[in-house]
């Protein structure tokens, strides 16, 4: 069987991490150790030279804890540190000439025997048909899965990643500014990652049908939805930790009147996931 390549994708604060970390651990799977590699998502905010210049601090990072470990002679911390230094150091390599022949050899160097190669960023949501195209014409067997979450939950999520992420000392007085700009117009990131109508015009636009997975958050965490991933990813079943959450971001409740505006505001992203999937979870309708 031929091996196949996964491009997952996905609304920021969707469960792109959760899914990640399940494929990760896949026996008959292989991932770098960076897990968002944005190959194919430098059309937008993120520019490739930014892009190398975290990578390069990441380096340098992880050059600095290697020593650490080195000094401890921790043999399995060093070994980690190893392959992560590896991997950062190759991915900087592909930046400076990059290539879809090369990409496609970074991500299936190591893995020659897996079953699934993959590349989880949630950006790719916002590609172009072009860029899509491209993508899906990279290997012979290329798959897609893009995940969406409840349009008001995914907002207030990814406005308190925000407000974390500022440094802030009042939590909810910064989630609040976020939010009001959100309304007018401002954050404009935060409203793209959110735009399922887009994303879904796009894919189905290019992706062919046997090659798209389009999934709720909502149902994500049960055996059943894994055992159809790994089935439409042409993996055997493997058992999934539902305990263990990734990247949560701190509790802070929304106020029943920022909820109805967003409600209201967000009101074209439940209409999209309802005309092509046909029927919204439960606490999309609620």
């Amino acid at each position: 069987m031929e091996q196949v390549v996964l491009f997952g994708m996905g609304a920021t604060k969707a469960g792109t991490s959760w899914l990640h970390r399940y494929l990760d651990t896949h026996p008959d799977t292989y991932f770098r150790a960076v897990k968002e590699l944005h190959y194919w998502s430098f059309g937008g905010p993120m520019g490739r030279a930014a892009f190398v210049e975290r990578l390069e601090e990441r380096r340098d990072g992880l050059l600095e804890r290697g020593q650490q470990a080195a000094d401890r002679r921790n043999r399995v911390a060093l070994e980690r540190i190893a392959r992560n230094l590896t991997d950062v150091e190759d991915l900087i390599v592909l930046q400076a000439d990059p290539s879809n022949e090369a990409y496609h050899t970074f991500l299936t160097e190591g893995g020659e025997d897996a079953r699934l190669v993959g590349d989880v960023t949630p950006a790719y949501a916002l590609c172009d048909a072009e860029t899509l195209a491209a993508m899906q014409d990279l290997a012979p067997q290329t798959r897609f899965i893009y995940l969406m979450r409840e349009p008001v939950s995914r907002l207030w999520s990814h406005v308190r990643m925000n407000a974390e992420r500022s440094g802030t000392d009042d939590m909810a007085e910064t989630a609040n500014r976020i939010f009001e700009e959100w309304e007018a117009g401002d954050w404009t990131d935060i409203t793209a990652r959110g735009d399922y109508a887009g994303a879904i015009a796009r894919l189905s636009q290019v992706i062919q049908p046997d090659r798209l997975m389009i999934l709720f958050y909502e149902d994500l965490f049960s055996q059943q939805v894994v055992d159809r991933i790994c089935a439409f990813l042409d993996l055997a079943p493997h058992p999934a930790d539902f305990e263990k959450k990734i990247l949560a971001s701190a509790p802070l409740p929304m106020s029943d009147t920022q909820r109805r505006r967003a409600r209201a505001r967000l009101q074209p992203q439940y209409d999209a996931a309802l005309a092509h999937l046909g029927q919204l979870p439960a606490k999309w309708a609620a």
